[in-house]
């Protein structure tokens, strides 16, 4: 057995130890200190809470050579170690408030249990705000309208359907397939109650894409042109809710017709919930699509 003396402060340690044996023996060139943690303590003493750890072990390159260096960490490099491993096992939450957290647990005299919820519960509300946060970025909203900037005491016809939208936000309807349909004339806050909607559905961690029927139709029919219409049709069937402002307002080729009816048709298959806001009636819908017989199969879809 030897012994090998350290000449400067082991990282992260706040004593240290060196145990091995060589045959032959251990050269020099060897002989080197690879430290594992970032902090440093050159105090010298064992702090409270301190633990010993296995800092590094070293074997070879000689038959029968095996070295350990061991060591006492204090309670502050310990708290930093746990950190980085949270942060490596991608749980940020978890690893900003695990430091003021241990602060609060020694004088609050908490478990260890208890330690454990209370970090379970920042990662999963901050999990939680990030999500909704995507959810609104991903719908694409030119505008975010919540319920509470509407004023439903505008006229009667806005106080008679208050409780009946309101139902809305409960958002069962999703599980249902159910879908919203904002027909009325300009100015009367179809839009905007929509948006409002699928804001709610945001907050409630619903995937959802706002689209107006002209660009719908747009995009769809550049990619039919580029043989991508599958892709294209995939970005408006996968969303929990997809909300499409002005359908069935601007007069349709037979292509457009087309493509509109293969949107709506892979929701009702797929029996996902589709919201439009229209300026028309149903029965004026063949103003807009060259086909009768599609805008009735259309029609009859959406209700």
């Amino acid at each position: 057995n030897l012994h090998y003396q350290l000449s400067r402060p082991a990282a992260g340690f706040s004593a240290v130890g060196l145990t091995g044996c060589n045959s032959p023996v251990f050269p020099p060139v060897y002989r080197r200190w690879i430290p594992v943690l970032d902090a440093y303590d050159s105090g010298g003493s064992i702090k409270r809470g301190t633990a010993l750890s296995l800092m590094y072990n070293y074997a070879g390159p000689f038959p029968g050579s095996s070295w350990a260096f061991t060591g006492l960490t204090s309670g502050d490099d310990l708290s930093e170690l746990c950190r980085k491993k949270l942060l490596w096992l991608r749980l940020p939450a978890m690893a900003k408030v695990l430091p003021p957290l241990l602060e609060r647990a020694a004088d609050d005299n908490l478990s260890a249990l208890q330690v454990v919820d209370r970090l379970a519960d920042e990662e999963k509300t901050s999990r939680i705000t990030h999500a909704i946060t995507r959810r609104i970025k991903d719908a694409r909203f030119p505008e975010v309208n919540t319920i509470d900037g509407f004023d439903f005491e505008f006229d009667a016809v806005r106080k008679k359907l208050r409780a009946r939208y309101l139902a809305l936000h409960h958002l069962t309807f999703l599980q249902h397939g159910t879908n919203p349909l904002f027909i009325g004339k300009p100015g009367t806050g179809k839009t905007f109650l929509a948006r409002a909607l699928a804001y709610a559905a945001c907050q409630a961690n619903k995937r959802v894409l706002f689209v107006t029927a002209p660009s719908m139709v747009n995009h769809l029919h550049g990619a039919d042109v580029h043989g991508d219409i599958e892709s294209a049709l995939r970005r408006y069937s996968r969303p929990d809710l997809l909300v499409i402002d002005d359908f069935a307002t601007l007069a349709m080729d037979a292509a457009q017709a087309k493509l509109a009816f293969q949107a709506i048709s892979a929701r009702y298959d797929a029996r996902r919930a589709t919201a439009i806001t229209t300026n028309r009636a149903f029965k004026d819908w063949t103003k807009v699509f060259p086909d009768p017989l599609n805008a009735q199969v259309i029609a009859e879809r959406l209700t």
